[in-house]
């Protein structure tokens, strides 16, 4: 293997990672966080360009909120 100082992000990356998009629900968060290893998932538009991150931590706030407040 290589040299830890040798190492980029290219080579620990994933290719092809799951991600979803902006509509998705709450309860679809809950579900890919809880059925993977994630501790986080990226959020693409139609586009597949990045718009966001959201993470376990994200979706427990919510989740402990009366009323998820939608940022600007």
């Amino acid at each position: 293997g290589q040299a830890w100082s040798a190492l980029t992000a290219k080579d620990l990356m994933s290719e092809n990672p799951y991600s979803v998009p902006p509509e998705t629900t709450l309860s679809t968060l809950v579900h890919v966080l809880t059925e993977s290893d994630l501790m986080s998932v990226p959020v693409v538009n139609a586009d597949n360009r990045l718009v966001g991150v959201v993470t376990r931590r994200d979706v427990v706030r919510a989740a402990l909120r009366p009323a998820v407040r939608r940022r600007p």
